[in-house]
């Protein structure tokens, strides 16, 4: 992403950006506007004055919760609205299934859809789809983990590392939703549909987590459904299953299906 410095306009390369600032802003120079500063960035944090000196910004953020953070960051988009921009940038920008993997351990469950909710609303469908993937592949392996130990007879599996893994985690049925919807949204490039960027890959991983589900629904179906859902409502890991091979199947008769590299990416 390359912004300009003078106005909210945000283009994909430097060149772009460089022509934008000739046709938009001919008045600057082009040794001082053509390419973006960086180096004030980049070699230091910027510096407020206490008095008797200046203190660096980055180790007192450091110091604040993440609601402080939170707050601080309104309050300058209040004060400034050409900062959305920024945060729209950063949001639309491509997620790492490795990124997406720390997110998720960062987060509590409710964290975790918040987030997916997030991206899908902001028009960052790709984003949500890489989240989404990472998250079914962790609570595919929980459940495995889970039903493994009801499975052997295992007593005390109420209190156990594995059902609090579980726990932590969006509930199958959640999952199941969030699928839905994210092949129904549109991604962060030119309006892309979340469903021509799935591959066979992504009905391996919702058809793991299917498999994940019976040993479990059998002593705990609540588990499964999360604490507020209202199971007549409620859309399955099976209907998200059925609506991506019909997607899957459109796509193969468009010509559009592809390798689904990020959905490899994410399994591993």
């Amino acid at each position: 992403m390359s912004f300009c410095p003078h106005c909210p306009a945000i283009f994909g390369s430097e060149e772009t950006l460089a022509k934008h600032i000739v046709a938009i802003h001919p008045m600057c120079t082009e040794a001082s506007c053509a390419q973006p500063s960086t180096s004030a960035a980049t070699t230091s944090s910027p510096q407020i004055a206490d008095g008797g000196g200046n203190l660096e910004v980055a180790p007192l953020l450091s110091l604040l919760t993440h609601e402080q953070k939170d707050l601080l960051l309104l309050r300058a988009l209040a004060n400034d609205n050409s900062l959305v921009y920024h945060v729209l940038a950063s949001v639309l920008k491509p997620l790492t299934p490795e990124a997406a993997t720390v997110r998720l351990r960062e987060l509590d469950a409710a964290g975790v859809m918040d987030t997916m909710n997030a991206y899908l609303e902001a028009g960052a469908g790709h984003n949500a789809l890489t989240m989404l993937r990472v998250s079914t592949i962790a609570l595919s392996e929980c459940l495995n983990a889970l039903g493994a130990l009801i499975s052997h007879g295992a007593t005390g599996w109420e209190e156990s590392e594995e059902l609090e893994a579980v726990e932590r985690l969006p509930a199958a049925a959640s999952l199941g939703q969030l699928w839905v919807e994210a092949l129904e949204a549109s991604g962060a490039e030119e309006g892309t549909p979340v469903s021509e960027c799935i591959s066979d890959e992504d009905e391996s991983i919702l058809l793991q987590l299917s498999e994940a589900l019976p040993k479990v629904r059998a002593v705990q179906p609540a588990l499964l459904l999360g604490p507020e859902a209202d199971s007549s409502a409620t859309v399955t890991v099976e209907d998200a299953l059925r609506k991506l091979r019909a997607a899957l199947a459109k796509l193969a008769e468009s010509g559009l299906a592809g390798d689904g590299p990020a959905a490899k990416k994410a399994r591993r």
